[in-house]
């Protein structure tokens, strides 16, 4: 998967994150399964789809707001980073997307 290094150390820094300013932790009650993962979530926060990436230690891409990928810089790095697109006009193309990432073999994640 490209960008695996600065994918990494992107997970890297969400996690030091949130230790330090969120005081989060994760306990694991066992390992997944193998293959693609769908993780659906609740969303009551904006972080959310960036902590989201602690959940697995492969590559994980999330469907996140066409805002996010508006803004300049942030936007060339999600789309480097694999992440999904979905705006209003562009709704159905990011489920389209996220079909073909799971049927690629690689885990999604989503917050309706």
């Amino acid at each position: 998967m490209r960008g695996n290094l600065i994918y990494r150390f992107a997970v890297f820094c969400i996690r030091v994150y949130t230790r330090v300013m969120l005081k989060f932790d994760t306990h694991w009650h066992g390992d997944f399964p193998s293959g693609p993962k769908l993780f659906v979530a609740n969303h009551p926060g904006a972080s959310d789809p960036f902590i989201i990436h602690l959940v697995l230690p492969d590559h994980l891409s999330v469907l996140i707001s066409g805002n996010a990928f508006a803004m300049p810089l942030f936007g060339a790095f999600l789309r480097y980073m694999d992440q999904i697109c979905v705006s209003s006009e562009q709704g159905k193309d990011a489920m389209e997307s996220a079909r073909a990432h799971l049927c690629a073999g690689h885990s999604v994640g989503i917050f309706p």
